[in-house]
């Protein structure tokens, strides 16, 4: 009664399960392994056989079948869009859910799923209305959430993203992020911070690459001293992913600044408040109108040229390469220089 295989439509290489019986609906349900796969099939042959399978009634198969993508929308805003801790991320998402509505709202969430015409039409208007890629890129990533949430939460197992559709020369490129900042320009961006304080808090960003609310969180508790070096462990929000500890090492100079700070009662190295708009004053004053403190991190990241791949990820704190690939702007003459002093030992 159940067949498994593997898809070859996308490049995950998912395994399928469908159950089959005559008289009743096939059910079927996509596996990240063949192994649960196996398993789920085995579990629904005993329900069928035992009566006791979940089957839709007519009025909920015709429901399912005239889905509309307003419908799945809405129902993602106010069940996912709504509950995200992060208020940016929620504004953001629902403006891009908006937008969907009025341009495919009245399109069938399996019509728009079973061939290319749908999203080869969205890419085209969205084009048309003068949108960068970046733009599209993010409006097709909803898109996709939403289909992987009818699928995995609201017992939709057929449906697959649109976008596995979408021919690669179609697909929106994103925007290489340009490095605002050179290593020769760092002793000016330091001339221009008001405060010892504020000088300190900016270049222990550039030698560590942390992130501004790590740095803001960063207590004497966290920082373990091994000789001229340390080691910090510090917690970050992951998005949906709720909070993860990072293990960050500390180079000398690292540990030099922190060892200069006065400690407060509650332990923190760094007391300054509204960073980013202290900071964008700091970039203004020393002519760099558009870097931002998170283009530290992009700095600090291009900076580190002696080490490895997987050096790097530890030392941003990435959880993938290509997060580490992505942060990482270094110049051809940086390279060479490199190369240089690799060639003169």
């Amino acid at each position: 009664m159940a067949s498994i295989y593997r898809r070859k439509d996308t490049r995950s290489g998912r395994w399928v399960a469908v159950v089959r019986r005559r008289g009743h609906p096939t059910v079927t349900r996509t596996f990240e392994t063949k192994a649960r796969a196996d398993d789920w099939a085995l579990h629904e042959e005993k329900k069928l056989l035992d009566g006791d399978l979940d089957i839709p009634s007519a009025a909920e198969r015709r429901r399912r079948r005239d889905l509309t993508l307003e419908q799945a929308l809405q129902s993602y805003r106010s069940e996912v869009s709504a509950k995200r801790t992060n208020a940016k991320s929620r504004r953001e998402e629902t403006y891009l859910i908006d937008d969907l509505i009025r341009e495919i709202g009245s399109e069938r969430v399996w019509h728009f799923q079973s061939s290319s015409s749908g999203i080869r039409a969205l890419v085209s208007r969205l084009t048309e209305r003068g949108l960068s890629p970046d733009s599209i890129r993010l409006r097709l990533a909803t898109i996709s959430r939403v289909y992987t949430w009818l699928r995995t939460e609201r017992d939709y197992p057929t449906l697959r993203s649109p976008l596995s559709l979408l021919p690669a020369r179609l697909k929106p490129r994103p925007r290489r992020r340009q490095l605002e900042i050179k290593r020769e320009d760092v002793p000016a961006l330091l001339d221009a911070c008001p405060t010892p304080a504020l000088r300190d808090l900016v270049e222990f960003a550039i030698v560590t690459g942390m992130r501004r609310g790590q740095i803001q969180r960063l207590t004497n508790g966290d920082v373990t001293w091994h000789d001229d070096v340390g080691v910090a462990r510090v917690t970050t929000k992951a998005g949906r992913y709720g909070v993860r500890e990072e293990v960050i090492p500390l180079s000398p100079r690292a540990c030099e600044i922190l060892r200069r700070q006065r400690v407060g009662a509650d332990g923190k190295f760094f007391h300054a408040s509204k960073i980013s708009h202290q900071f964008r004053a700091i970039a203004d004053r020393a002519g760099f109108s558009k870097l931002t403190f998170h283009g530290l991190r992009h700095l600090a990241s291009s900076s580190a040229i002696g080490l490895s791949l997987r050096e790097k990820m530890t030392y941003l704190g990435h959880s993938t390469a290509a997060m580490a690939v992505r942060y990482d702007h270094a110049e051809a003459l940086a390279v060479a220089r490199r190369l240089a002093e690799i060639e003169s030992r």
